[in-house]
């Protein structure tokens, strides 16, 4: 991303507001590696997808994502789709039991749009993906064990970082379980629990939304730098693609935190998005 520079010995600070796909916004994160707060969009369930054959109880498939996706600060592409309604980023991870919590997780990255005792082997239950430009959508239709009814979720995950629940029809509430809907570092420590987490009824409810704050990882001039002429352009280079969206960056100074320069998102002299 590109900028006439109009003042020099600063650091840049962006407060960026990107957009992903769906059109839903992604705040800032707490910090570095910590989660957004959850976001909750008008119900984006999209269905479809290419059937995997992925039919078991408690079973576990491995997939390479078309892209590198950065969850807490670390970088995936190799991940593990559970029957159970989760996916384990760390493929060397068991991700078939139905009992992990998120808090006494060790080890273990993993996201769960809708975590239970489910079986993708009863009635014409199966695991679909749908592989888009800048998204991948993981969609299980399943059952709860020991029953026979369906229910139908998603996840997408986005180049970015960004991930996004979404549910689609569930015949009955669940009888037998609550639903763990969240993720987790693996920690043990860094973990969130979704509003939707131990609930029963998720038939057409809201999407879910969330992400983690881009990082920068390098910028021209570079950080403290002196000496550049005040109409050098200002290069920053993010650890993931970026997208253009409304809002607003701001530059400010790091001493006092003072705004030195204020501009939309959508201004003609930013350049070089996606990077």
């Amino acid at each position: 991303m590109k900028k006439a520079f109009p003042k020099l010995f600063v650091i840049a600070f962006l407060t960026l507001v990107f957009l992903l796909a769906n059109s839903f916004l992604v705040t800032n994160a707490i910090d570095q590696h910590n989660a957004t707060d959850e976001i909750v969009l008008p119900n984006g369930y999209v269905g479809g997808g290419v059937a995997q054959n992925w039919r078991s109880d408690d079973g576990q498939w491995a997939y390479t994502l078309p892209f590198d996706f950065t969850f807490y600060g670390e970088t995936y592409r190799d991940i593990k789709v559970g029957s159970n309604g989760m996916i384990c980023l760390d493929d060397a991870d068991d991700c078939r039991s139905s009992t992990y919590n998120f808090e006494s997780l060790s080890s273990r990255p993993m996201i769960a749009p809708l975590y239970l005792d489910l079986r993708t082997n009863v009635n014409s239950n199966n695991i679909y993906i749908t592989e888009n430009s800048d998204n991948v959508i993981i969609r299980w239709n399943a059952t709860e064990y020991p029953y026979t009814d369906d229910i139908d979720f998603e996840l997408v995950l986005y180049d970015n970082g960004s991930f996004k629940f979404n549910y689609g029809a569930q015949a009955v509430p669940l009888v037998a379980h609550t639903a763990k809907v969240g993720f987790s570092n693996g920690d043990a420590v860094n973990y969130f629990e979704s509003s939707y987490n131990g609930n029963t009824d998720f038939n057409w409810v809201d999407s879910l939304a969330y992400g983690f704050t881009p990082m920068i990882s390098s910028s021209i001039p570079a950080n403290n730098g002196t000496g550049v002429n005040l109409d050098q352009n200002l290069t920053i280079t993010f650890d993931r693609p970026m997208y253009r969206a409304t809002g607003t960056i701001s530059i400010k100074q790091t001493s006092d935190n003072s705004l030195i320069e204020s501009f939309p998102a959508t201004s003609s002299s930013i350049t070089g998005w996606g990077t």
